[in-house]
């Protein structure tokens, strides 16, 4: 879903191949015709300051997987696509082949990645989570910026390989085999970032305390200069996807018994105090 800056709700539809838009006060208004047909998570769409919105749709003359970005105007017609960033690196995944051609992936724990944010300016900021390098890049995908923070590499200790191996049985029950020697021996630097409604970068670092996961953030200006490093008063995870819009971070928490809250919580300088919330759902 995402706010229009008419106000009115888009809810995006990918099996149906439509968006709808809803007013106010909850009623259809009408419904358009979208490129799709696949469900992608974390929806990675929404509107730029111009008012442009922009949803995925896969790239059909890409020889291998590659996601496009459509862009629409305020009528909800398209007018261009621009490519999504890609990690450079050769992927890193276990594969499955089924005799009737079929094939079934799963990434390799721990396996530096690509992670990447549209912008409001309609651009992107993208981070390698292998070496903590934070790239800002245009529609083109060329780099206007390059961010390289130091960091202490994490070890993978055995609890985790058994931990992520046990979180693959959904493709070990189907026959995928997996090879525990081609597991990183350490953590990536960092598992997410986030670009609030502000410019700012909410830099999700990985951590050896399990308690501090989903905490520990490194905060960025919106021309990449670091700021501070803030530890929450609760745990976030990452799906549903953090929002950070209007000096506010909203997301999802769990209590000692698995119960999911949503969370809220008003970001502060520091001596401001603190604030915060959960609203049972």
């Amino acid at each position: 879903m995402a706010w229009g800056p008419d106000g009115n709700l888009r809810v995006i539809d990918p099996q149906n191949n439509r968006i709808s838009v809803i007013d106010t006060a909850g009623t259809f208004v009408r419904s358009h015709y979208m490129l799709g047909g696949f469900v992608f998570m974390p929806w990675p769409g929404g509107f730029d300051t111009a008012g442009v919105f922009y949803n995925y749709t896969p790239d059909l003359q890409a020889s291998d997987f590659q996601l496009l970005l459509v862009r629409y105007d305020s009528t909800l017609k398209p007018i261009d696509s621009i490519r999504t960033p890609r990690y450079p690196g050769a992927e890193n995944f276990f594969e499955l082949r089924t005799p009737q051609g079929g094939r079934m992936r799963s990434g390799v724990p721990f396996s530096p990645a690509l992670e990447w944010r549209l912008t409001s300016a309609g651009d992107f900021w993208a981070a390698l989570t292998g070496p903590y390098e934070l790239l800002r890049l245009g529609r083109a995908r060329d780099t206007l910026r390059v961010v390289k923070m130091a960091f202490e590499p994490i070890p993978v200790t055995s609890e985790d390989v058994d931990s992520a191996v046990a979180g693959l049985k959904w493709f070990t029950s189907q026959g995928g085999k997996v090879d525990r020697s081609r597991i990183p021996s350490t953590k990536p630097a960092l598992s997410s970032v986030y670009v609030a409604d502000d410019g700012y970068l909410w830099v999700q670092l990985t951590t050896r305390d399990r308690m501090d996961r989903g905490r520990l953030f490194d905060v960025l200006d919106p021309e990449g200069r670091y700021l501070d490093r803030v530890r929450l008063p609760f745990q976030l995870s990452e799906y549903p996807t953090p929002v950070f819009r209007n000096g506010m971070i909203y997301g999802v928490t769990r209590d000692e018994l698995e119960v999911p809250f949503v969370v809220r919580g008003r970001v502060l300088r520091r001596g401001e105090g603190a604030e915060g919330e959960r609203v049972r759902d």
